[in-house]
């Protein structure tokens, strides 16, 4: 390995360690990342200036590194291709669409050595993101696709590799259409409609047995006139009250509440109220 390689591996390494630094998703510690990135670089060129750029491509954005810094330790271009590898937006520059814009005209000035790096830099987040977050990836593919348009300076090699790993993102996010939200995930609207499903659901399980569920409607079943009328008597007699329109039998709490109501024709076995 190159020293000018080694020292910025060592270098990015210890800086993103400093602060713990690690993947959103996988909790692994940030070099991992930075290697992957420089790993791909090496795929398309030997530059040393370009795989240590690789390494360093995030110390100035996410740790108090400064540009002063990287070019005292490692010379002006090596500096310079870490600067044009750093966003340029901030928090107060507007909402996300308009600080990925400000970032995609910064890049879309950066040398060929540096967009190629920052190509090498998509394909590796690009595949992690679509692996652990298939939300937030319909958002990122969007902006990769936006990039990819103006990283024309980039090696042609990484561009169509860039390329290949978004089409396969977006298979696979349409693939995945039996995605189901996690609770975090959902809206308090959404998780109080969930809460009231699985409630009724709770109360139809405490009243209704499976002989229940499978007893045939007496109006399929009924044999004669008088039985089926001792019958309906059976059910008044057992707690349930006919309704005043003769529609439904209705069970009530100690106030007088209404907690149970069910069609005339069919009454559940009272197991709990």
């Amino acid at each position: 390995m190159h020293k000018l390689v080694s020292e910025a591996r060592k270098y990015a390494t210890e800086v993103h360690r400093r602060i713990d630094q690690r993947r959103k998703y996988t909790n692994q510690p940030y070099e991992v990342h930075l290697k992957t990135v420089a790993q791909i670089v090496t795929t398309v060129s030997d530059d040393p200036e370009m795989i240590a750029a690789a390494w360093l491509h995030d110390t100035v954005e996410d740790t108090p590194a400064t540009i002063e810094e990287i070019e005292a330790v490692f010379g002006t271009n090596v500096a310079l291709l870490v600067r044009e590898l750093t966003d340029v937006s901030r928090p107060g520059d507007g909402n996300r669409s308009v600080r990925k814009a400000i970032d995609r005209t910064h890049i879309a000035n950066a040398s060929a050595r540096a967009q190629t790096i920052k190509l090498a830099d998509l394909i590796d987040n690009c595949q992690d993101i679509c692996r652990e977050d298939p939300k937030f990836a319909i958002v990122f593919c969007s902006e990769m696709e936006a990039l990819l348009a103006v990283l024309n300076k980039g090696d042609e090699r990484l561009h169509r590799r860039a390329e290949k790993v978004l089409l396969q993102c977006r298979s696979r996010l349409d693939n995945e259409s039996d995605f189901v939200p996690q609770p975090d995930e959902l809206s308090p609207f959404e998780r109080h409609s969930i809460s009231e499903h699985q409630r009724a659901l709770r109360t139809f399980a405490r009243t209704f047995t499976a002989a229940d569920i499978a007893e045939p409607l007496r109006s399929f079943d009924a044999v004669n006139p008088v039985q089926e009328g001792a019958e309906l008597k059976e059910e008044k007699d057992s707690g349930y009250n006919m309704d005043k329109n003769g529609v439904f039998f209705e069970k009530y709490d100690k106030k007088g509440n209404v907690i149970f109501r069910i069609p005339s024709e069919k009454k559940p076995v009272d197991k709990h109220v």
